[in-house]
């Protein structure tokens, strides 16, 4: 009698054990789907916003060009790091899945794009916008994840205090991205968190919002 209950005890545990196992599966399969499309879609925007102001260039005169494609691409900035905060919620639980950093990549390679893009337009439309990369580790541990929580904290503050007049785009340095590699070797970015603003200005370490808006058109 003894044996029979430890044996049905025993099933039981492996049965409930499996359960959640197939739970945790399936909750972790869907944050992925979510993941995934939220890249998948924030891609189909960013070539839609590429194509538009190619179309300006090719069929419009600059002063047209200009006032459409630089309120294109603030409105995809806006999106894209509304929709990142959500993707970063996601990348809490399982971040270190090869599926998730395959997505990571894409997403920050998508950052390098508009990034890109908002140099180019404030080139050529004369605007007075700002922009800054925000270099942090994937990978952060202890007083450095610390650091870039601080960090991060400092650059929303001041997108929401300068009111559209500065764009920041956050980037990681180890995903193994040769063209993420490349700013940082011509910038000398050597720690994280680090800054870059206006193309002009790499700061390393964690700076201050008024380091920041000293430094910034806002």
């Amino acid at each position: 009698m003894k044996k029979y209950i430890l044996l049905k005890a025993a099933i039981i545990t492996v049965v409930i054990f499996s359960i959640g196992l197939f739970i945790g599966m399936w909750l972790d399969g869907q944050r992925y789907d979510e993941i995934k499309n939220e890249i998948t879609n924030l891609n189909i925007d960013w070539n839609d916003a590429r194509l538009q102001s190619l179309y300006y260039r090719t069929f419009s005169n600059q002063s047209d060009f200009c006032q459409s494609a630089l309120a294109t691409n603030k409105k995809l900035a806006e999106k894209i790091f509304s929709r990142g905060e959500q993707l970063e919620r996601y990348e809490e639980v399982n971040r270190f899945s090869s599926e998730v950093l395959e997505q990571k990549k894409i997403y920050a390679l998508l950052h390098v794009q508009l990034w890109l893009n908002s140099v180019e337009l404030k080139r050529e439309c004369n605007a007075n916008y700002s922009t800054i990369i925000y270099f942090y580790s994937h990978y952060a541990k202890g007083e450095e994840e610390q650091d870039q929580d601080v960090q991060s904290s400092i650059l929303i503050d001041s997108i929401h205090r300068c009111d559209g007049q500065l764009e920041v785009f956050p980037i990681p340095i180890d995903m193994d991205i040769q063209i993420i590699d490349l700013i940082i070797e011509q910038y000398g970015i050597n720690s994280v968190p680090s800054l870059l603003v206006n193309e002009d200005t790499p700061l390393n370490g964690v700076q201050s919002r008024e380091v920041i808006e000293n430094l910034i058109n806002c």
